[in-house]
């Protein structure tokens, strides 16, 4: 999997030489996290384009790899990313130069709010996924392994719970009924630690369940309107949903433990 594009954003000088324009001064990559240094400054988004373009380059050289290899018609290539962007919502000091965009959604990483969450996914499979075909079906990262080990024809391991679904159904185009409520857990920058989507309920709460927000993304994808006080039946199954979740994951017997010392 690639690093780009996320701090500290450095690129080859062919690819800043791209983007000049769009750079006050000299490229200079800042470290991530640590101690301000010296060569803070505001460069504008030169350097940020010009690793989303190194990214789209080496992409474009697996793909053509496997051509080369004549892999292409048998292999499945996904491409995604595991959070929203830093956008220039910028929150901690080395982010200084990152530009990213969650589009019109609220939020951006670091976020339980679909801009932190929502990312687009892009799949080639020969054959299987037609070129151009767009799904708005919400799957997540946790579904790679069921989905793709049931193309390959494998068999999960028995050893532990597998969180995630077989949604290879979405892929070719069929229907999928998904049998659980999608799930995230994370301390956020709001203040929330949990959230769960339910076709189009998404249900966000923080560690102690107590302060919740309700969205029917289906009539509200920006997240303006909670509906947890007009939607008492929904806000109850989701909660109850999310706890027996959450005890689930706490009670994994491969979970980390913290280690005494």
């Amino acid at each position: 999997s690639f690093v780009e594009p996320h701090g500290t954003i450095a690129s080859p000088d062919a690819f800043n030489a791209q983007y000049a324009a769009h750079t006050d001064g000299v490229p200079d990559p800042m470290p991530n996290e640590g101690r301000p240094p010296a060569n803070m400054a505001a460069r504008g988004p030169g350097e940020y384009y010009a690793n989303v373009t190194h990214l789209d380059y080496q992409v474009g050289r697996v793909l053509g790899r496997l051509d080369e290899l004549g892999l292409r018609d048998s292999t499945v290539v996904v491409f995604t990313s595991d959070n929203g962007p830093v956008t220039r919502d910028w929150r901690q000091w080395w982010e200084l130069n990152l530009y990213g965009s969650a589009g019109d959604f609220r939020g951006r990483k670091g976020d339980l709010y679909e801009g932190g969450i929502r990312v687009p996914a892009i799949v080639r499979w020969p054959g299987q996924v037609a070129a151009g075909r767009v799904s708005d079906e919400p799957l997540s990262g946790y579904d790679l392994l069921p989905t793709l080990a049931s193309i390959a024809g494998v068999e999960l391991p028995d050893d532990r719970p597998i969180d995630g679904e077989d949604a290879s159904a979405v892929l070719r185009g069929a229907p999928f009924a998904r049998a659980r409520p999608l799930y995230w857990e994370f301390d956020d920058f709001n203040g929330f630690s949990f959230a769960v989507r339910d076709g189009r309920w998404k249900l966000m709460a923080d560690r102690a369940f107590s302060r919740v927000r309700l969205f029917d993304l289906a009539a509200d994808r920006f997240e303006v309107v909670d509906r947890s006080a007009t939607e008492a039946q929904v806000l109850e199954r989701l909660l109850a949903e999310l706890r027996q979740h959450h005890a689930a994951v706490a009670a994994d017997p491969l979970r980390p433990r913290p280690v005494a010392r």
